[in-house]
């Protein structure tokens, strides 16, 4: 998707959430997360991945059996 397309896809969303529609935060989130993407360069990627905090086996344990990543 086009650095554009990603961005219109956030701002329609935001809107239809802003105007109470609440069933469409979790593509609002996919949406931002795709944007990111869109944005960022490789060495940025790369970046993020290799500070990005990774819980600890302990901490894994105390995750709901429901939560879902999106």
């Amino acid at each position: 998707m086009s650095l554009a397309g990603a961005l219109a896809k956030v701002n329609t969303l935001a809107a239809e959430e802003a105007a109470g529609n609440q069933d469409v935060h979790g593509d609002l989130l996919r949406a931002i997360r795709e944007l990111q993407l869109a944005t960022e360069t490789p060495l940025e990627t790369t970046s993020r991945l290799n500070f990005q905090a990774r819980p600890g086996r302990e901490a894994l344990e105390d995750i709901p059996a429901n939560f879902v990543i999106l």
